[in-house]
C-alpha cells in the first residue's frame, strides 16, 4: 500500500477519533458510556497501527558507525576491573547468599493433605506426637471418594489411604488457605480446603461452589449483553464487534452468529417463549443504524428491524406476556413497541438525559427506567403515566432490575453502589457498597435471594437479596464486567467483559 493511501487513512480515522473525544467530552472522562470509551480505544489501536505502517513504508535514515575506543591500554584496564568484580560476585554467592537461603530441611515442611467434600473423615490409630515430630497427615472418607488436586509446599502427592496422625479436618471455602498454631497443616482441591489441627473431632463445611466453570472465547470487541434463553439450554451475547452471538449454555459451543447490524450491539432479551431474540444497536455518537432487530432464535433468520430511535438503544426488554417490547436510547426516551407487527406504541419522555436501562416488573404493570440524569422513574406499562421518580444515586444509574416477586427494585451505578428499593412507594432499604468501580449490571436470581453485580472493577458480587450482605466475589475476567443474568434454574451465571469473553459461574 502506498504512502499517501495509508496517509488518507489515518487522517480519516483521527478524524473519527477527534469525533469521538467531543462526545465523550460532552459527559466527562468519568461518565462516558462503556462502548464510547471502547470504540476510542479501538480507534486509538488503529491510528497506532497505521502509523508504525506509515513509518515503515518512509526511507531510513543512514546509520553513522560508532567506533569503539582504540586506546589498548584503556581497554585492558576495563577488563582487568570487570575481571575483579565478576570474582567478588561469585564470592558473595558462595558465602553469602547461599547460606541465607539454605532451607529448613524436610523434616519440617508438612507434607500432604487429601480433601474431599463428604461429611465423614477418618484416619488410622497413630500417637498425636507424631504429628509434631513428623507432620505427615492424611485425610480418608469413608463415603465416595472424590479425587483431590493437592497442593503442598513443597508439592508432594499422597494417596489418602493410610495415615501417621489423627488429626481433625476443618474444610472452608475454595482455595482459602487457614493456617494457625492449632491448625498447621493445610491442602487444596477443587473441591474444598482442609485444615488438620491436633483435634479428636472433624468438623466438615461445605466448600462453595461458584466457581469458574467456562470460559467462552469467539467476539473481537466487549462483550454488553448476555442472555438465556427460558430453557435455559441457549446463551445469547451481543458484542462491539456488532454481532449476536448463540451458543449452547451447557457445553459452551457456539452455535450461530447474527450479523445485521451496522454498529455496535448493546442489549440482547429473549421472548417469554423463547422463540424470538431482540437486539438493541448503535453506537452514541449518530453514526450507529439506532435500531431493534428481531430475530428467530432457532434458525438466526432476520424477523423484523424496528426503526424509531433517532440516537443509539442501550436497552430492550420483552414484557411477561411478550407482547411488548421495551427499549431505552440516548434521546431520553423509552419506546413501547407491538412485539409481534412492530407497530411503535407509546413513547415515554420525563428523563432528562441519557436512559440506560429498562425492567418490566413481572406483573407487567408497571416499568423501570434507568437514567444517566442520576434517576430511576416508575412507569405506567399501560398508559405510559409516570408514577414515581426514585432519586438517591450521585451518578448515572446504568441498570435496574425487579425481584421475582416484584416488591424490590435493584440498581447499580455509576456512583459505584448498588441500592434496593421498594418498588412500590420507592423507599430506599439498602444501598451495597463493596465495589470499588462503576456498577453497570445488576440481575436477581430466579428464586429473589441473591443479587449479582457486574462492575468495572472486574467482578461480579453476590449479595443476600435481603439482608444485603455480600455472599462472595467472582474475580477471573481481565476486563471490567459490563454484563450478569442467571440462568432460569439459578445454578449458572453468565457475565460478559470488555475482555471479548463470556464466563460461566456456578451459583449454587
Amino acid at each position: 500500500m502506498s504512502r499517501e493511501s495509508l496517509q488518507r487513512q489515518l487522517d480519516n480515522q483521527r478524524r473519527h477519533l477527534d469525533i469521538i473525544n467531543e462526545r465523550i467530552a460532552k459527559f466527562g472522562e468519568l461518565y462516558a458510556p462503556p462502548h464510547m470509551i471502547i470504540e476510542r480505544q479501538d480507534k486509538e489501536q488503529e491510528i497506532a497501527r497505521l502509523e508504525a505502517q506509515l513509518q515503515a513504508v518512509q526511507p531510513t535514515p543512514p546509520t553513522r558507525q560508532v567506533m569503539g575506543n582504540s586506546n589498548p591500554s584503556s581497554n585492558r584496564g576495563t577488563l582487568v576491573i570487570g575481571l575483579v568484580i565478576t570474582l567478588v560476585l561469585g564470592l558473595v554467592v558462595v558465602f553469602v547468599v547461599m547460606p541465607a537461603t539454605a532451607g529448613p530441611t524436610d523434616k519440617t515442611q508438612p507434607t500432604v493433605v487429601a480433601a474431599t467434600t463428604t461429611a465423614r473423615v477418618s484416619a488410622t490409630t497413630a500417637a498425636p506426637s507424631t504429628v509434631a515430630t513428623s507432620p505427615t497427615a492424611v485425610a480418608a472418607t469413608t463415603a465416595t471418594t472424590i479425587a483431590p488436586t493437592i497442593v503442598t509446599t513443597p508439592p508432594t502427592t499422597v494417596a489418602p489411604a493410610t495415615t501417621t496422625a489423627s488429626p481433625s479436618a476443618v474444610v472452608t471455602g475454595t482455595g482459602k488457605v487457614t493456617t494457625s498454631a492449632a491448625a498447621p497443616y493445610s491442602c487444596f482441591s477443587y473441591e474444598a480446603l482442609v485444615i488438620c489441627p491436633e483435634t479428636p473431632l472433624p468438623t466438615v463445611i461445605p466448600a462453595a461452589s461458584d466457581k469458574l466453570l467456562n470460559t467462552l472465547s469467539g467476539h473481537s470487541n466487549a462483550v454488553f449483553s448476555v442472555a438465556f434463553s427460558p430453557d435455559g439450554k441457549t446463551l445469547a451475547s451481543a458484542s462491539a464487534d456488532k454481532t449476536i452471538k448463540l451458543w449452547d449454555a451447557n457445553s459452551g459451543k457456539l452455535l450461530n452468529t447474527l450479523s445485521g447490524h451496522s454498529s455496535s450491539v448493546n442489549s440482547v432479551a429473549f421472548s417469554p417463549d423463547g422463540k424470538i431474540l431482540a437486539s438493541a444497536s448503535g453506537n452514541g455518537y449518530g453514526s450507529g443504524d439506532n435500531s431493534i432487530k428481531l430475530w428467530d432464535a432457532n434458525s438466526g433468520k432476520l424477523l423484523n428491524t424496528l426503526s424509531g430511535h433517532s440516537e443509539a438503544v442501550f436497552s430492550v426488554v420483552f414484557s411477561p406476556d411478550g407482547k411488548t417490547l421495551a427499549s431505552t436510547d440516548d434521546d431520553n426516551t423509552i419506546k413501547l413497541w407491538d412485539a409481534n407487527s412492530g407497530k411503535l406504541l407509546n413513547t415515554l419522555s420525563g428523563h432528562s438525559s441519557w436512559v440506560r436501562s429498562v425492567a418490566f416488573n413481572p406483573d407487567g404493570k408497571t416499568l423501570a427506567s434507568a437514567s444517566e440524569d442520576n434517576s430511576i422513574k416508575l412507569w405506567d406499562a399501560v398508559s405510559g403515566k409516570l408514577l414515581n421518580t426514585f432519586s438517591g444515586h450521585s451518578s448515572s444509574v446504568n441498570s435496574v432490575a425487579f425481584s421475582p416477586d416484584g416488591k424490590t427494585l435493584a440498581s447499580g451505578s455509576r456512583d459505584k453502589t448498588i441500592k434496593l428499593w421498594d418498588a412500590n412507594s420507592g423507599k430506599l432499604l439498602n444501598t451495597l457498597t463493596e465495589h470499588s468501580g462503576v456498577v453497570w449490571r445488576v440481575a436477581f436470581s430466579p428464586d429473589g435471594k441473591t443479587l449479582a453485580s457486574a462492575s468495572e472493577d472486574k467482578t461480579i458480587k453476590l449479595w443476600d437479596a435481603v439482608s444485603g450482605k455480600l455472599l462472595n466475589t467472582l474475580t477471573g475476567h481481565s476486563g471490567y464486567v459490563i454484563a450478569v443474568a442467571f440462568s432460569p434454574d439459578g445454578k449458572t451465571i453468565a457475565s460478559g467483559s470488555n475482555d471479548n469473553t463470556i464466563k460461566l459461574w456456578g451459583a449454587q
